[in-house]
This record gives C-alpha cells, structure tokens and sequence, in this order.
C-alpha cells in the first residue's frame, strides 16, 4: 500500500515537472520570437540607413541608379513587403543582402 502510494507521488511529481518545463518553453519561444521580430526591425532600419548613406555620398553609383530604376518600374516604394522585380514578394531583408557588399554576419 505504501509502495502504491510513493508512486503514485513520483508520477504526480514528474507530471507537474513535465508541465512547468513545458510552460517555460513555450514561454521562452514566445520571447525569443519577439526578439527576433525586434532585432529585424533593428536591421532593417540599419539596413535602410546605410543605403542612405550610400546613395549620399555617391548617388550615381549603378546600384543606385538601378534601385531607383525598379522602384520606378514598379510604382512601389522599399517599405515592409515589396515585390521583387515586380513579381513575387520578398522582404527587403533579402533584397538589401543582395544588393550590399558581402560578407554580411548572419542575423541572430
């Protein structure tokens, strides 16, 4: 009988330790989800800001001319979604990393 209970116990208790476990992991997913939704925002702007500086300090580079020339072609200014030559949807995450010298460091 007292075996039977002591495991009953043991159950009980790794159940619940099963449970918080799980709790803390879908909680820190959620977090880590919103610090990567920070951070790209983070890059993105930085991202923007450089080419900013680029097309300052020399605006007649053929990057330049040529991102100029598809936002023309396709009436949409470089904010939040874009479509890719006109055509699917990319982020301008990976259009910036296309048109930047590289290496880049991956995000984190």
């Amino acid at each position: 009988m007292v075996h039977t209970a002591r495991m009953r116990v043991r159950d009980d208790l790794a159940e619940m330790l099963c449970k918080r476990v799980a709790s803390n992991v879908k909680k820190a997913k959620t977090e880590l989800e919103e610090i990567r939704h920070r951070q790209r925002a983070v890059n993105e702007h930085l991202i923007g800001t450089y080419r900013g500086v680029l097309e300052h300090l020399d605006p007649t580079t053929p990057d330049t001319a040529a991102i100029s020339t598809r936002e023309r072609q396709c009436g949409k200014p470089n904010t939040g979604q874009t479509e890719g030559r006109c055509g699917g949807v990319l982020d301008n995450e990976t259009e910036e990393r296309a048109r930047l010298p590289q290496p880049l460091s991956p995000p984190l």
